[in-house]
Order: structure tokens, then C-alpha cells, then sequence
């Protein structure tokens, strides 16, 4: 669980429509997601369709091979 209170930490029970709408404000801010490396996997839908610059991803550590980097 995330310590600051404006970043939510995903878990396998997170609400799917929250991380394929990622432009959608939450007060006066974007959303803020965390997510570990076992949350991460291929499959996982994250965008902003209604936000001109997309999203912002900030990926802090590495990759066990080039094909999962790309």
C-alpha cells in the first residue's frame, strides 16, 4: 500500500476502467498509480485517450532481456 496519500497502489482488485482512463482528474489532479513488478505483466491496459499528451511512465529497474524492454 502507498504511504502518500496521492498515489494509489495497484492490486489485483483495482478497477480496470481507472487505469484506461488515466486523463480523467481526480479533484484538481491526475491520478497517481504505483505498481510492483508482479502487478506489471504483459496484458495491462494503461492510457489517457482523452488527454493530448498520454501518459507519463516512470519504469524503475530492469528488464531480464531486450524483447521485454520493447
Amino acid at each position: 500500500m502507498s504511504k502518500l496519500e496521492a498515489v494509489t497502489s495497484i492490486t489485483n482488485e483495482t478497477d480496470e476502467g481507472s487505469l484506461e482512463n488515466m486523463h480523467l482528474k481526480v479533484g484538481e489532479n491526475y491520478p497517481v498509480y504505483i505498481i510492483s513488478a508482479g502487478l506489471g505483466d504483459r496484458g495491462e491496459d494503461y492510457r489517457a485517450p482523452g488527454h493530448p499528451l498520454g501518459i507519463c511512465m516512470l519504469i524503475a529497474g530492469t528488464f531480464p532481456d531486450a524483447r521485454t524492454r520493447i
